[in-house]
């Protein structure tokens, strides 16, 4: 509804902006100006006015995903951790990704088991306020083995500390931050905000 309402904003606005340059056209005519020489001005007077028409709808378009990506994001960090997990499942799921959630507890370090070419992913999800620390990425390389994956990789929502950083490049660990989020969520996060509760597997604590 909110998306309805702004895209009917933006076309009344686009409408006010056209029918001001009309006026202003008319009362040159009026006026006798439209010369020769005036002629071509007023042609390139209209074009100015629709390229910065144009322009206008861009910023407000630009202005609206900004909007939309930062309340996608707001969305992800009031997330509890299973929830969290299941938009990790989702993040690589559209990534061609073949997705398994581990058990909730017990799980050896590693909330997600992810499959492409082959090759299995150990995945560790983490939503966080704060940056995540090398125990993850401890956690995640000690479950490689117990779920025989090639690979491993920790995502979230936040940032890593430089020793996490560090440690995951010393054992070869995908780190996936929030600019990755940021990325991903860019080109669609109306999508990404038309996700409910509903569409995700019923908890008990929801």
């Amino acid at each position: 509804m909110k998306k309805i309402v702004f895209f009917i904003l933006v076309i009344l606005f686009s409408v006010g902006i056209y029918l001001a340059w009309h006026v202003l056209l008319e009362k040159a005519l009026e006026l006798k100006l439209a010369t020769s020489a005036n002629d071509l001005l007023l042609k390139l007077l209209a074009l100015l006015g629709v390229f910065s028409m144009l322009v206008l709808f861009q910023g407000v378009i630009s202005s609206y995903k900004k909007h939309q990506l930062k309340r996608a994001l707001q969305k992800i960090d009031a997330m509890n951790g299973f929830e969290f997990e299941e938009y990790a499942k989702i993040f690589f799921t559209s990534k061609g990704f073949e997705v398994s959630i581990t058990q909730k507890s017990g799980d050896y370090g590693a909330d997600l088991i992810a499959e492409k070419d082959g090759i299995k992913w150990a995945v560790q999800a983490k939503r966080y306020s704060h940056k995540v620390s090398p125990k993850a990425i401890q956690e995640v390389v000690s479950s490689k083995a117990y779920y025989a994956c090639e690979k491993a990789c920790v995502i979230t929502n936040s940032y890593f500390t430089q020793a996490a950083q560090k440690l995951a490049q010393a054992n070869g660990v995908l780190l996936i931050d929030r600019d990755e989020w940021v990325r991903f969520l860019g080109g669609k996060p109306d999508q990404f905000l038309l996700i409910t509760k509903e569409d995700l597997p019923h908890f008990s604590h929801l």
